[in-house]
């Protein structure tokens, strides 16, 4: 080819062109970022939008009680008479109430800050109210997702509780709940869900005894006197003549405890003595006839410094007999105890106590739906006898939930 009288090869005017094809091609696909960024690269820019991060994540806080929303909720369906004495209520109260749309519930209206006051005076008539509670939660929480442990900021923690429970707690209270956590960029943006976990608690109160179920005596017998003939025991027990007697059973004792660890287990393991059935961490078996503590201590010193304890055996007798007849049984068994070298005979009653009152240390009462107890108890009540208890248990807000320890007080 001739241009300007100059003969040109075909071959550079080709690669020319595919030059040119190839940075217009280019220019198409960055021209977007050259008109959004400019000419910075869009990863150097601190400016640019980047996807935010959304997990979610469980941990335990610490919730404040704010308050409740100013409404009450009444189950139709289990309350079917309240609409009857609806108005009677709201005179004596200051109250109004509306149904729901669908029906289901009441809905009371009630003033800002009432709503504590409605549900106690509402109780009293049987009738429970259910509401709204809202919670405060601290400016950070921690929570955990999969192993890792994280902190993040809520910076606006107040929620409202989803969902219809009764109003037990009052303002200010701290709680402690589990709860699950969404997250964005490590700021919370939602709860989705949230579950008050009870607290222990350590309570007073006081009791009816409505009916004593039967005794229990009990008389200890010592690691090295364990070995003994409890069918032969069982008639020398039958020829005491004591009253009421339906049962008589033996617990015996063939091991050590001591605190240990699985290496410490496996170590004892390794000696292969004669004397031990067997050793985990917290307890070694050794044969009915093996006595002597003095060889199975010296035996693992060099494993353990832990201090080893020897658990006695128990018989164990169960009576249906009256106050009246409790101290001759306990008289017998107690020459009896001596005679065989075992130790003094402990009597227990078993009895169904109505429980009338529960308060903390700080006079707050406690509300418990079954008040009739079954427990032990270490005197002869009588029934009909009042009684003073020291309690502890599980409870959310001022409700118990459970009991785990139950004793007459001093």
């Amino acid at each position: 080819m001739n241009i300007l009288g100059k003969e040109i090869d075909k071959s550079i005017i080709l690669r020319v062109f595919a030059v040119t094809v190839l940075i217009l091609f280019v220019l198409e696909l960055i021209l977007p970022y050259i008109v959004q960024y400019g000419f910075k690269l869009p990863f150097t820019d601190s400016n640019v939008p980047i996807a935010p991060i959304t997990i979610e994540g469980t941990g335990t806080v610490n919730l404040t009680v704010v308050g409740y929303e100013p409404a009450l909720f009444l189950p139709v369906e289990k309350y079917p008479e309240f609409k009857a004495i609806s108005n009677q209520l709201a005179n004596a109260w200051d109250i109004e109430y509306t149904v729901a749309g669908d029906d289901k519930y009441y809905v009371i209206s009630v003033k800002p800050g009432s709503v504590n006051r409605v549900y106690d005076e509402l109780k009293q008539h049987n009738i429970t109210l259910l509401a709204h509670m809202l919670v405060k939660f601290p400016d950070t929480i921690a929570f955990t997702v999969g192993d890792v442990d994280y902190t993040a900021d809520f910076p606006n923690g107040q929620y409202n509780i989803g969902g219809e429970a009764e109003p037990i707690y009052q303002k200010g209270d701290v709680l402690t709940a589990s709860v699950g956590v969404g997250l964005i960029d490590l700021n919370v943006v939602s709860i989705p869900y949230l579950r008050i976990l009870p607290a222990n608690v350590a309570l007073s109160g006081t009791g009816t005894v409505q009916r004593v179920l039967y005794r229990k005596y009990f008389m200890n017998v010592s690691w090295e006197s364990r070995s003994l003939d409890f069918e032969k025991v069982k008639g020398e027990l039958a020829a005491l003549n004591l009253s009421n007697v339906t049962n008589i059973t033996y617990e015996m004792k063939s091991y050590a405890l001591y605190n240990g660890t699985p290496q410490m287990a496996a170590g004892i393991k390794a000696l292969g003595l004669p004397f031990i059935d067997y050793a985990d961490q917290s307890t070694l078996s050794v044969p009915t006839s093996f006595t002597a503590r003095d060889v199975l201590t010296h035996a693992i010193a060099n494993i353990t410094a832990s201090q080893l304890d020897f658990p006695d055996s128990r018989i164990a007798l169960i009576a249906k007999d009256g106050p009246e007849s409790a101290p001759a049984n306990l008289q017998k068994l107690e020459s009896y105890a001596a005679a065989m070298g075992a130790k003094p005979p402990v009597a227990k009653t078993i009895a169904l106590v109505n429980l009338s009152s529960a308060t903390d240390e700080t006079g707050n009462a406690f509300s418990y739906d079954q008040p009739l107890l079954f427990f032990e108890m270490g005197t002869n009540v009588q029934e009909n006898d009042s009684v003073n208890l020291t309690m502890e248990g599980l409870a959310t807000g001022t409700k118990i939930i459970s009991f785990t320890k139950i004793d007459l007080a001093n």
